[in-house]
C-alpha cells in the first residue's frame, strides 16, 4: 500500500478538504477506499454526438471500474466540454476538477489548442504543465493522455480548423509527461499503429471517435493502468 501523506487545501466556498498524496494509481488501486476519478477535455471527452447514444470511453470506464472491478463505490465524473482547450481549463479548474475531491485526473487536450494561431506549442506545455501541478496541490494523481490519432486527408474536407499542428502538440504533451514524471496514455500513437482500424470504424469522421473509437480509448486506459485483470 502506498505511504500515507495528507494535504490540505482550500475548496469551493473556503470550505478546507483533506486528500492523500499518493503518485502511483496502481498503488492506490489496491487500497479499497472509494475513489473518485475526473475526466476533463474537449469534445473527445465529452462524447458530443459521435457515439450516438453509445457510451463514451469514460463511461466504458465507469462500467470497468465499477463492475468488472467490483469497485461499486468509486465515482466516475466526466466534465469534459466542446470545443475548449487547455487553457479554458486553466481558468475553470476549481469548478470542473476540485469541488469533486478526485484522486485521479485524466487530462485531455491537443485537438483544439493546435487550432489556436495565436498560441504556440510552449504556451501549451505550460498550460499543460500548470495543470498537472494544479491536481497536485489538490493531492489527486495527473495522468496526461495524448488525443486519439485523426484522418489528416479526410480533414481537409471538413469545415474546421486545421489539425495540421497536432502531432507537434502531441509531442509537447510527451515532453510535459517525461519531465513532470506524469502517467501517460498515447492514444495518438497507438492509433497511427492501427491506421486501418482507424479510417474503418473507429472514428465517426475525420476528427472524433466513434463509438467503437471510445471502446478502443477505454481499453488503452485499463491496459497501460493495469486494470484489466483486478477485481
Amino acid at each position: 500500500m502506498a505511504s500515507t501523506s495528507w494535504v490540505a487545501f482550500p475548496g469551493p466556498g473556503g470550505v478546507t478538504l483533506k486528500h492523500e498524496r499518493v503518485t502511483d494509481v496502481t498503488n492506490r488501486l489496491q487500497d479499497r477506499r472509494p475513489m473518485t476519478w475526473v475526466f476533463t477535455g474537449d469534445s473527445v471527452t465529452q462524447g458530443a454526438l459521435h457515439t450516438y447514444g453509445h457510451r463514451s470511453y469514460s463511461e466504458r470506464f465507469a462500467e470497468h471500474i465499477r463492475w468488472v472491478m467490483k469497485r461499486y463505490d468509486d465515482i466516475v465524473i466526466n466534465s469534459g466540454v466542446n470545443g475548449t482547450t487547455a487553457a479554458y481549463l486553466v481558468g475553470q479548474f476549481d469548478w470542473f476538477v476540485t469541488r469533486f475531491q478526485p484522486d485521479v485526473v485524466f487530462l485531455m487536450y491537443g485537438i483544439n489548442d493546435c487550432v489556436d494561431s495565436g498560441k504556440s506549442d510552449e504556451d501549451f506545455g505550460k498550460e499543460l504543465k500548470l495543470l498537472v501541478e494544479n491536481v497536485r496541490t489538490i493531492g489527486a494523481i495527473p495522468i496526461l493522455q495524448t488525443p486519439n490519432g485523426i484522418d489528416f486527408l479526410g480533414m481537409k474536407a471538413m469545415k474546421t480548423g486545421s489539425r495540421a499542428r497536432l502531432p507537434i502538440y502531441v509531442d509537447k504533451i510527451r515532453t510535459v509527461a517525461k519531465r513532470e514524471s506524469v502517467q501517460l496514455i498515447d492514444h495518438f500513437r497507438y492509433w497511427g499503429k492501427h491506421l486501418h482500424e482507424m479510417q474503418n470504424g473507429w472514428l465517426d469522421d475525420p476528427l472524433h471517435p466513434s463509438a467503437e473509437g471510445h471502446t478502443q480509448l477505454a481499453n488503452r486506459i485499463i491496459n497501460k493502468l493495469k486494470m484489466a485483470g483486478q477485481n
